[in-house]
């Protein structure tokens, strides 16, 4: 048996995860009685489930750009010298 292509696998494992969050958000939300949603902006179609909720959310981007280049001011980066 062929092993399947990596673009194929993450393309797979891409549409199973949002159809299990559209199919399981929902009810969830409904259960632990959340007023509200907070979604990082990589949780690809989430907002689905609280729009069939008529709930208000909004798209958070929490991750940090990778900069190349070296502009990025060093408050950013952690500090790795122990004194």
């Amino acid at each position: 048996m062929q092993a399947q292509h990596p673009a194929n696998a993450a393309q797979s494992y891409n549409r199973r995860t949002i159809y299990e969050t559209r199919r399981s958000l929902p009810a969830v939300l409904q259960v632990n009685g959340v007023n509200a949603l907070v979604i990082d902006t990589v949780q690809f179609y989430a907002e689905l489930g609280a729009m069939q909720l008529g709930m208000p959310y909004i798209h958070v981007s929490a991750a940090m750009h990778f900069d190349f280049s070296g502009y990025t001011p060093l408050c950013f980066y952690g500090n790795d010298i122990d004194l």
